[in-house]
């Protein structure tokens, strides 16, 4: 349980130093410590869903929300050059993803295997890289619209809009 004292949130059931004072485990266990000493308990909420690709989730300080302190979150949008590079990365894993579910360490693995002499080697490094090649210009263009002022899709909806990686048969 979390609780509010003298202006500070604080977690009960632990040994606590608040304050300069070292409380022991169970003392706000009690009621009537918590008369006494104005203490109350917080109302926790569960923290909101975001896209960490492009927004970031940030706890505030607890307000009263119909006479009971209750825990507050607050969901901003990322700065452009944070959101840049949460693509970037987001690609380069997905990317890396794909290639090992073919047993390849990552997708630098598989493309060196374009130019291979064995044909199925050879085939799946091709592909890799013209699916590298399609997804990167995918997600240069995306990046490009959203820096003339278009709104940043979601990851999912990035990732959805996405070329998709075709295996040779």
């Amino acid at each position: 349980m979390r609780l509010i004292y003298n202006g500070g949130v604080f977690d009960s059931g632990q040994q606590q130093e608040f304050n300069g004072v070292t409380y022991p485990p169970r003392f706000f266990d009690d009621q009537t410590v918590w008369t006494e000493y104005g203490i109350t308990a917080l109302a926790l909420v569960a923290q909101p869903t975001f896209d960490n690709v492009t927004q970031t989730c940030s706890e505030l300080a607890p307000m009263q929300v119909n006479g009971v302190w209750t825990q507050q979150w607050q969901v901003t949008a990322l700065p452009l050059a944070t959101v840049e590079m949460n693509v970037k990365t987001l690609v380069q894993n997905q990317l890396d993803t794909t290639a090992r579910t073919r047993g390849y360490d990552d997708m630098h693995s598989l493309v060196s295997y374009a130019g291979d002499p064995d044909p199925k080697f050879n085939a799946e490094g091709a592909a890799g890289r013209t699916w590298r090649s399609a997804y990167w210009q995918y997600s240069y263009n995306v990046l490009a619209q959203v820096q003339g002022g278009a709104p940043m899709p979601t990851s999912t909806a990035f990732l959805s809009g996405a070329p998709q990686m075709v295996w040779p048969s």
